[in-house]
């Protein structure tokens, strides 16, 4: 799977294993190096000097195989570390005589139908092309150690398409995972999706459901935080800002600040919350930490550099209103 908020780990890791002749796993808390010999939904087995270990999905941040093609390591350092068009370009040059296991054709097709979902949810590209790219990954690998984040991914493009409804369908299969931070990770879905539906009630129930979760854990705590912003921005819908600015508060103070996805989402949040309750000067303050600081996930930055460009409309500063409106047009192809 591709974990952005551990992009810069990654890099360094796949730049430093490059030279390892074997197939390797990258976990939340070591690297395995050895043979990969089974693949499923909700693990990956890798047999070392020492016997088979079976390695839990939840728990991978990257697998790589000895015989793959350089330029798929290059496309994946590229994914990594959110430079998706370029992820694109490295995987058309790759030649299909270079290519001699199914697990590393898997890996392909799943990292095109991955970079192209990320750029379309940012703005560049189609919406229903990437969607339709990646629901036919899902459904040609039901075993892939990919399935569960290409289902998430299929409902994510299904909710910036309006199709509340089959989106939820994907997140149930993500529910349906072993551990219960992926079964939090697909209520935040969930409840992100009722929430952009409109259906705040509703969405505020669901991320309510992620934070009364019992399970402990970095990656457990991860989904709660990410929860909490879910409902902050119900409260923001309903009409209570002051109350989603303090929730969003204490999540920033708590935060590790090497958590950059997180706080780019969490200063966003902060930032529609101040505008709900008619701060533009504190909204604005909040839309450039993650334009400055938290840019790193396209989604947020595209999010926030929209709020920029609106409020120094407001408060009379075309240049700068200007200066966003360019970023959305070069760097992600929004706007005329």
């Amino acid at each position: 799977m591709i974990r952005r908020s551990t992009s810069l780990a990654v890099v360094v890791w796949l730049a430093a294993s490059a030279m390892v002749w074997a197939d390797g796993i990258k976990t939340t808390t070591a690297t395995l190096t050895g043979r990969i010999t089974k693949v499923s939904a909700t693990e990956v087995t890798i047999e070392l000097s020492g016997g088979a270990k079976q390695v839990p999905v939840n728990e991978i941040e990257m697998v790589y195989f000895d015989d793959e093609p350089t330029l798929l390591k290059t496309a994946r350092v590229a994914a990594a570390a959110g430079r998706y068009e370029d992820a694109l370009n490295a995987l058309g040059k790759v030649a299909a005589a270079d290519i001699k296991r199914a697990e590393v054709q898997q890996e392909m097709d799943f990292l095109k139908a991955y970079a192209s979902a990320r750029l379309a949810l940012s703005g560049s590209g189609s919406i229903t092309e990437a969607g339709s790219a990646m629901a036919s990954f899902a459904k040609a690998n039901p075993s892939s150690f990919h399935y569960l984040e290409a289902a998430e991914i299929v409902g994510d493009l299904l909710v910036a398409a309006g199709k509340y409804s089959a989106a939820q369908a994907f997140y149930s299969e993500v529910a349906k995972a072993p551990w219960p931070d992926y079964q939090m990770r697909a209520g935040v879905a969930a409840g992100r999706a009722l929430l952009s539906e409109g259906k705040t009630d509703e969405a505020m129930k669901a991320f309510q459901q992620v934070l009364s979760t019992q399970a402990t854990g970095e990656l457990a705590d991860r989904q709660r935080q990410i929860a909490s912003l879910g409902a902050a921005r119900c409260l923001t819908q309903s009409g209570k800002p002051d109350e989603a600015i303090a929730m969003v508060r204490e999540i920033v103070e708590k935060a590790d600040p090497e958590a950059m996805e997180l706080h780019g989402k969490a200063y966003n949040a902060l930032g529609a919350a101040h505008r709900k309750a008619n701060r533009p000067k504190e909204a604005l303050l909040a839309f450039l930490h993650t334009d400055v600081l938290y840019f790193t996930n396209p989604e947020d930055h595209v999010e926030a550099l929209k709020n920029l460009a609106e409020l120094w409309k407001e408060l009379q500063k075309p240049d700068r209103a200007a200066r966003a409106e360019q970023i959305l047009r070069d760097q992600y192809k929004q706007g005329s």
